[in-house]
Protein backbone atom coordinates (compact mmCIF):
# COMPACT_ATOMS: atom_id res chain seq x y z
CA UNK A 1 0.00 0.00 0.00
CA UNK A 2 1.35 3.43 -0.98
CA UNK A 3 1.35 6.17 1.69
CA UNK A 4 1.26 9.88 0.87
CA UNK A 5 0.08 13.00 2.68
CA UNK A 6 -2.55 15.67 2.13
CA UNK A 7 -3.33 18.89 3.99
CA UNK A 8 -6.23 20.54 2.15
CA UNK A 9 -9.72 19.64 0.98
CA UNK A 10 -8.63 20.44 -2.58
CA UNK A 11 -5.89 17.82 -2.36
CA UNK A 12 -8.43 15.30 -1.02
CA UNK A 13 -10.65 16.01 -4.01
CA UNK A 14 -7.79 15.51 -6.44
CA UNK A 15 -6.48 12.17 -5.15
CA UNK A 16 -7.10 9.13 -7.29
CA UNK A 17 -6.40 5.45 -6.91
CA UNK A 18 -3.21 4.64 -8.86
CA UNK A 19 -3.54 1.93 -11.45
CA UNK A 20 -2.59 -1.48 -10.14
CA UNK A 21 -3.22 -0.53 -6.48
CA UNK A 22 -6.18 -1.78 -4.45
CA UNK A 23 -5.99 0.98 -1.84
CA UNK A 24 -3.94 4.03 -0.89
CA UNK A 25 -3.65 5.93 2.40
CA UNK A 26 -3.19 9.69 2.33
CA UNK A 27 -2.13 10.80 5.80
CA UNK A 28 -3.29 14.07 7.29
CA UNK A 29 -1.55 13.72 10.64
CA UNK A 30 -2.39 12.83 14.22
CA UNK A 31 -3.64 9.41 13.09
CA UNK A 32 -6.15 10.85 10.61
CA UNK A 33 -5.97 9.66 7.01
CA UNK A 34 -7.98 9.41 3.81
CA UNK A 35 -8.31 5.84 2.57
CA UNK A 36 -8.89 5.64 -1.18
CA UNK A 37 -10.01 2.34 -2.67
CA UNK A 38 -12.12 1.15 -5.60
CA UNK A 39 -15.39 1.91 -3.82
CA UNK A 40 -14.57 5.48 -2.70
CA UNK A 41 -12.74 7.78 -0.28
CA UNK A 42 -13.08 7.34 3.48
CA UNK A 43 -11.83 9.37 6.44
CA UNK A 44 -10.30 7.05 9.04
CA UNK A 45 -8.55 7.46 12.38
CA UNK A 46 -6.02 4.90 13.62
CA UNK A 47 -5.74 4.62 17.39
CA UNK A 48 -4.90 2.15 20.15
CA UNK A 49 -7.43 0.91 22.71
CA UNK A 50 -6.72 -1.77 25.29
CA UNK A 51 -3.27 -2.22 23.68
CA UNK A 52 -4.87 -3.12 20.34
CA UNK A 53 -4.81 -1.21 17.07
CA UNK A 54 -8.26 0.08 16.17
CA UNK A 55 -9.69 2.18 13.40
CA UNK A 56 -12.59 4.65 13.55
CA UNK A 57 -14.53 5.63 10.44
CA UNK A 58 -15.18 9.37 10.36
CA UNK A 59 -17.14 9.64 7.13
CA UNK A 60 -17.11 9.40 3.37
CA UNK A 61 -15.47 12.08 1.24
CA UNK A 62 -16.84 14.43 -0.20
CA UNK A 63 -19.90 14.25 2.07
CA UNK A 64 -17.54 14.82 5.01
CA UNK A 65 -14.90 17.49 4.32
CA UNK A 66 -11.39 17.53 5.78
CA UNK A 67 -12.47 20.17 8.29
CA UNK A 68 -15.46 18.06 9.39
CA UNK A 69 -13.23 15.00 9.67
CA UNK A 70 -10.89 16.94 11.96
CA UNK A 71 -13.85 17.97 14.13
CA UNK A 72 -15.03 14.34 14.34
CA UNK A 73 -11.46 13.38 15.21
CA UNK A 74 -11.62 15.69 18.23
CA UNK A 75 -14.86 14.00 19.34
CA UNK A 76 -13.22 10.58 19.08
CA UNK A 77 -10.23 11.81 21.09
CA UNK A 78 -12.55 13.07 23.85
CA UNK A 79 -14.11 9.61 24.06
CA UNK A 80 -10.71 7.95 24.16
CA UNK A 81 -9.54 10.33 26.89
CA UNK A 82 -12.55 9.21 28.94
CA UNK A 83 -11.66 5.55 28.38
CA UNK A 84 -14.53 4.96 25.94
CA UNK A 85 -13.93 2.99 22.77
CA UNK A 86 -15.52 5.07 19.98
CA UNK A 87 -16.30 1.89 18.05
CA UNK A 88 -18.18 0.29 20.95
CA UNK A 89 -21.74 -0.58 20.04
CA UNK A 90 -23.04 0.97 23.27
CA UNK A 91 -22.01 4.46 22.11
CA UNK A 92 -24.30 4.06 19.05
CA UNK A 93 -23.03 7.21 17.34
CA UNK A 94 -20.29 9.67 18.17
CA UNK A 95 -22.50 12.56 17.11
CA UNK A 96 -25.09 11.74 19.80
CA UNK A 97 -22.69 12.41 22.65
CA UNK A 98 -23.20 16.11 23.27
CA UNK A 99 -21.39 16.99 26.46
CA UNK A 100 -20.20 20.54 26.97
CA UNK A 101 -16.62 19.40 26.35
CA UNK A 102 -17.48 17.77 23.00
CA UNK A 103 -19.42 20.84 21.84
CA UNK A 104 -16.66 23.21 23.00
CA UNK A 105 -14.00 21.17 21.17
CA UNK A 106 -16.18 21.19 18.03
CA UNK A 107 -16.48 24.97 18.33
CA UNK A 108 -12.71 25.22 18.79
CA UNK A 109 -12.16 23.01 15.74
CA UNK A 110 -14.37 25.19 13.55
CA UNK A 111 -12.50 28.35 14.55
CA UNK A 112 -8.94 27.03 14.62
CA UNK A 113 -8.24 28.04 11.00
CA UNK A 114 -8.98 31.70 11.84
CA UNK A 115 -6.62 31.92 14.82
CA UNK A 116 -2.89 31.87 15.24
CA UNK A 117 -1.52 28.59 16.56
CA UNK A 118 -0.61 30.21 19.89
CA UNK A 119 -4.09 31.74 20.36
CA UNK A 120 -5.82 28.44 19.50
CA UNK A 121 -3.59 26.57 21.94
CA UNK A 122 -4.22 29.13 24.70
CA UNK A 123 -8.00 28.94 24.32
CA UNK A 124 -8.07 25.15 24.37
CA UNK A 125 -5.69 24.97 27.34
CA UNK A 126 -7.87 27.42 29.34
CA UNK A 127 -10.93 25.28 28.65
CA UNK A 128 -9.03 22.17 29.73
CA UNK A 129 -7.82 23.75 32.98
CA UNK A 130 -10.75 25.94 34.05
CA UNK A 131 -13.93 24.72 32.36
CA UNK A 132 -13.87 21.03 31.40
CA UNK A 133 -13.08 19.71 34.90
CA UNK A 134 -16.22 21.29 36.35
CA UNK A 135 -18.80 21.28 33.53
CA UNK A 136 -17.22 19.33 30.67
CA UNK A 137 -19.27 16.21 31.45
CA UNK A 138 -22.66 17.98 31.44
CA UNK A 139 -25.02 17.04 28.64
CA UNK A 140 -25.84 19.98 26.40
CA UNK A 141 -29.39 18.70 26.12
CA UNK A 142 -30.33 19.68 29.67
CA UNK A 143 -27.98 22.31 31.16
CA UNK A 144 -29.50 24.58 33.76
CA UNK A 145 -28.25 27.89 35.13
CA UNK A 146 -27.72 26.26 38.53
CA UNK A 147 -25.43 23.65 36.98
CA UNK A 148 -23.27 26.28 35.31
CA UNK A 149 -23.07 28.67 38.26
Amino acid sequence: MVKKSISTDLQAKAVKLPEGKSKVKFTVGDGLYLLVNKSGKYWKYAYRFDSKRKEASLGVYPKVSLKQAKTKLLEVKVLLAKGINPNAKSTKSITHINTFEVVARQWHGTHIDRWSEKHASTILRRFEIHVFPSIGHISMCVPSMGMIL
